[in-house]
Formats: structure tokens, C-alpha cells, sequence
């Protein structure tokens, strides 16, 4: 049987369970589209990145993270049309008593739903209208950037806004959308925030409309009103990742780590693939003075080795680059977090080589300092009694010299 028009030629699905995507494998073969497994979060992310879909169904309770979490990771990448893809969202009756879910799943919109198990029949109209709304999704996205690209000069701005204004009635919500970015990119906040409350206005149950006016009142300088909207709709539809680093930084600004840590504590859970990310959540922290904290989230994410390994590749690189402060900036940090673990004496010494390439005698007895400490946790390490030697010659040397 050829393929119809409004069927996708591909689906790719991201289920636990194998059997899902088995069971309608042959199905949809006779209407020739093909059905590729992502049995794990690595793994499809990987195959949505090197192929093409017009349809991607995800599991709602999909591990490690939740399927709404990974909808939104597979409309934040850059290439292509592939942040377009139609969304099929697999069910049981999870849904059904979380409004968390149905309120972030109302805010993501073009999502189609469907409850396991299914057969091919029941898949194959939401399957044309998933690819449906991936046409259209494109449309927009095409129209809204001519829009912005006349609107890039301030000068044009206003022949923009008439563009977009004049589709309102074909376009509705999506056009007032439209003009709050085209807004927001020019930095005309009033504007968009009249454009925030003519949205929440249209759909108060939209959290994400609750959430750009607090982004807006935030741009304002606007801080505690700014943290009650985004608060709101955070609360209303957990686990926007967008939302999640707002408010860790404003949490942040507010003076509010341990919040600040709870909204991380989520990033870096919905984050598995960017092991890296907790280290700058890490900085942050430290940045504000919150050592504390820094060091407690520390604890609860990463491993001891994992702290060693990341540090001492940063420090080498900034210390290459010639900024031997911020190296050492962060190797201090480093041993703030697992102060008596045996392999520091790699931080130690690297700390060491930083300050023996300032060649001061003041850098000098740093480096001294921090070589004996090295020493101390791992006696036979022989690159680091070599550069105690060197240090200590060149301390005589300057010794003699200052006498």
C-alpha cells in the first residue's frame, strides 16, 4: 500500500519498552513508514540528531526523565527543521490525575496524545495529525521570521508590528506571540508587557503566559513581582526547563540559594547528557557567596573523582591561556568540596605549577607550600619532589640575590 500525504514516512519512538514500538512496526510498514526504537534516553537523542522525523512519539514516563521534559529537549535543537517535529505523547492513565502535566502539556502545545496500548488503526489519524501540526508549526515559524527579519533595525520596527498585526485575526494567540518576541528583542518592555497581559487574558490557564510576564517584569528590574508570576506558573506546570533556569538565577539575585539549589537540582537531573552542566551551577553559586551551598549540591551530584577531573582540566586550560588567577580561582574552589580526598594531591600540584609560573619569590613559597601538601597525601609522587627541588633551589637563588 503507498504511502498517504499526511502521513509521516518515518516515527521514531522513545519508550522503555520495546514491545510499543514492535506491535506496530508491521502495521505501519504496509502504509510504508518505517519505525525506529530509542530504547534510552542516549540512544535517541542520538538517532533524532542524525535522522530525519516528521513524527517522534514519546513515552509520558519515559526514563530517566519524564517524556514532557524530553518533548521539550527534542524542540531545543538548532538544526533544521527538527524542533518542528510532530509530538505524539504515549499515556496510561498518569495523565489522567496530574494537572502538572496536562497544564505543561498545554503550554508546550502541538503535542497529540494517545493512551497504551494502541493498535495501528488507532495510531494512524493521530500520526496525520501530528504531522499536520509539524506543517503548520513550520508555517508559522517561517512567517514569524520574515517578521523579525524586517524588524531587526529599530527603524523598521514599526512597519514589523503592522505586518504581524494585520494577521492577528488568522493567527490569534501565535500572532500576539509574535509581536511580544519581535518586542522583547528590541528591548520595548512596556510594550511587551501590555502584549503578556492581552495573552493571559485570552488563556489564564497558560502558564507560559504567566511565566513571560514575569520574564518581562524581571528585564525591568522588577524582581519580586517578576519571581511571583514565574513562581505561579512553575507551580502550575512543573518542569519547564526554561522556567527552571529563571528562577534559579532570580533565586539567586533574591538572596534565596537553597531554592536556588532546588531548581538545579532538577536541571541537572533533566540534563544527564551534559555531565559538565552542575559544575557552572557550581560557580554560580560560589559567585554569589554562596559556598555552602555550592559545596552541598556538590555532595549530593558528583563524585569525589569527578570533582578532581573536572578542576584540573579547567584550571590546565585557563592556566594555557595565561589566565593563571582565574586557574587558580578554581582550583581552590575544587578542594572546598572533598577536602581530604587522597587524589587532591593532583589539584595540590597543579596549583603549585601555577604559582611557579609567576616566578616570585612570593609565588615561589606558594608553590612550596603546595607541593609539601601534595607530598604529604602521596609521598612517591616524583614530579612533584622535582619541582619542590627546583622551587627550592630558585628560593636559595633569590635568597643569595636579595642578600
Amino acid at each position: 500500500m503507498a504511502a498517504q500525504n499526511n502521513l509521516p514516512d518515518k516515527v521514531l519512538f522513545i519508550d522503555d519498552d520495546p514491545s510499543i514500538a514492535q506491535g506496530v512496526k508491521d502495521g505501519l510498514s504496509r502504509y510504508q513508514i518505517s519505525v525506529v526504537d530509542g530504547k534510552d534516553l542516549e540512544s535517541s537523542l542520538y538517532i533524532f540528531n542524525q535522522q530525519r522525523f516528521e513524527v517522534v512519539c514519546v513515552e509520558l514516563d519515559f526514563e530517566p526523565m519524564p517524556g514532557l521534559v524530553m518533548v521539550q529537549k527534542l524542540r531545543s535543537v538548532t538544526l533544521g527543521d527538527k524542533r518542528h517535529c510532530g509530538i505524539i505523547l504515549m499515556l496510561g492513565n498518569k495523565m489522567d490525575s496530574n494537572p502538572g502535566d496536562q497544564r505543561l502539556l498545554h503550554e508546550l502545545r502541538d503535542i497529540e496524545t494517545i493512551h497504551k496500548p494502541f493498535t495501528t488503526i488507532q495510531l494512524l489519524p493521530i500520526l496525520s495529525r501530528a504531522k499536520l501540526a509539524r506543517d503548520q508549526s513550520l508555517k508559522y515559524e517561517e512567517m514569524k521570521q520574515t517578521a523579525l527579519k524586517l524588524g531587526q533595525n529599530e527603524d523598521k520596527l514599526d512597519k514589523a508590528v503592522a505586518m504581524i498585526e494585520k494577521q492577528i485575526p488568522q493567527l490569534g494567540v501565535r500572532g500576539l506571540e509574535m509581536l511580544l518576541e519581535l518586542y522583547e528583542k528590541h528591548e520595548k518592555w512596556d510594550h511587551a508587557l501590555e502584549i503578556t497581559k492581552q495573552l493571559i487574558a485570552k488563556d489564564s490557564l497558560h502558564a507560559g503566559y504567566a511565566n513571560a510576564k514575569g520574564r518581562i517584569l524581571l528585564r525591568m528590574g522588577q524582581h519580586e513581582e517578576a519571581l511571583k508570576f514565574i513562581e505561579k506558573a512553575d507551580q502550575a506546570a512543573p518542569n519547564q526547563i526554561e522556567r527552571l533556569n529563571d528562577l534559579a538565577s532570580l533565586y539567586l539575585t533574591m538572596n534565596q540559594p537553597d531554592d536556588a539549589v532546588n531548581s538545579m537540582k532538577k536541571l541537572i537531573k533533566f540534563h544527564p547528557e551534559e555531565p559538565n552542566m552542575k559544575f557552572d551551577m557550581f560557580s554560580k553559586l560560589y559567585d554569589y557567596g554562596f559556598d555552602e551551598h555550592a559545596q552541598g549540591l556538590c555532595k549530593s551530584t558528583t563524585s569525589p573523582i569527578e570533582v578532581v577531573r573536572y578542576y584540573n582540566n579547567k584550571g590546565v586550560a585557563l592556566k594555557n591561556s595565561g589566565n593563571i588567577e582565574g586557574a587558580l580561582l578554581e582550583y581552590e574552589r575544587s578542594l572546598k568540596f572533598y577536602p581530604k580526598f587522597k587524589e587532591n594531591y593532583r589539584i595540590l600540584y597543579n596549583i603549585a605549577l601555577a604559582y611557579v609560573s609567576m616566578k616570585t619569590k612570593e609565588s615561589y613559597l606558594s608553590a612550596k607550600e603546595y607541593l609539601e601538601q601534595c607530598l604529604a597525601l602521596k609521598a612517591d609522587f616524583e614530579k612533584a619532589q622535582t619541582i619542590l627541588a627546583q622551587v627550592d633551589q630558585a628560593l636559595s637563588g633569590k635568597k643569595k640575590k636579595g642578600a
